[in-house]
């Protein structure tokens, strides 16, 4: 089981997912990832980058608990969602009763400017060169 809540500026919605609702979130929250460093990425080789490749092999083979293991390790990364347009920051949380994913949606609004950029640059950061290093530690 997983929680996931997401907060906008009005309001904040909780859900509680299981079986194949879990399944279904999680493999979309891996490809929202992929979507959101090819929109927000301005270097070229994030495609040859650990975590982007990581992510999207597990993702084609729908691998649940792979992807959760790896969200569990980064904790704060950016998605986007291609069909509504929204970039989300998560924060992964272990919890006694599971896994809990805190989202932020950014509306685009000029006082999220700050968050959004910071977001952006460490989730891409995760995605280069010298993000590898970073997560090379973090897979082995």
């Amino acid at each position: 089981m997983i929680t996931v809540r997401t907060k906008k500026r009005i309001g904040m919605g909780q859900m509680q997912l299981t079986g194949r609702q879990e399944e279904n979130f999680v493999i979309n929250l891996g490809q929202s990832l992929l979507d959101f460093v090819e929109k927000y990425s301005e270097e070229e080789d994030y495609k040859s980058s650990i975590l982007y490749g990581t992510v999207g092999e597990l993702v084609q083979n729908k691998d649940i608990d792979g992807i959760k293991k790896l969200f569990k390790n980064i904790q704060v990364f950016g998605t986007y969602d291609k069909v509504t347009g929204m970039t989300t920051k998560y924060k992964n949380i272990s919890t006694a009763c599971g896994l809990t994913y805190n989202g932020t949606v950014f509306e685009g609004r000029p006082d999220e400017k700050t968050e959004l950029d910071r977001i952006v640059s460490h989730t891409c950061a995760m995605c280069s060169k010298q993000g590898d290093e970073f997560i090379g530690k973090l897979l082995a």
